[in-house]
């Protein structure tokens, strides 16, 4: 089960590294955020992330899939064509 969970605070981003740190990958959602609490989060998750060997994904516009190394996420290669900005390398 997987859900999108927005992020409008710091404390949001501490739940979400959390859930890595368990082994599960979170969707964040910054669409509603402020651009500068935004990179904030980012920037928290990204090195969350880069400490579990795991892996970043843009999946929409200010949405973002960050995932521990045990999780695999396969995507072929013709959804990835066909939906542009869907799964960009971050």
């Amino acid at each position: 089960h997987v859900s999108v969970r927005p992020a409008c605070s710091f404390e949001d981003a501490r739940l979400a590294a959390d859930g890595l740190k368990d082994g599960r990958q979170q969707i964040i959602n910054l669409e509603q955020t402020q651009q500068d609490i935004s990179e904030r989060i980012i920037d928290f998750l990204n090195g969350v992330t880069y400490a579990l060997n795991g892996f970043v994904e843009k999946v929409g516009d200010r949405v973002y899939l960050f995932a521990p190394s045990n999780i695999v996420i396969d995507v072929p290669e013709d959804v990835r064509k066909n939906i542009p900005g869907l799964f960009e390398r971050q």
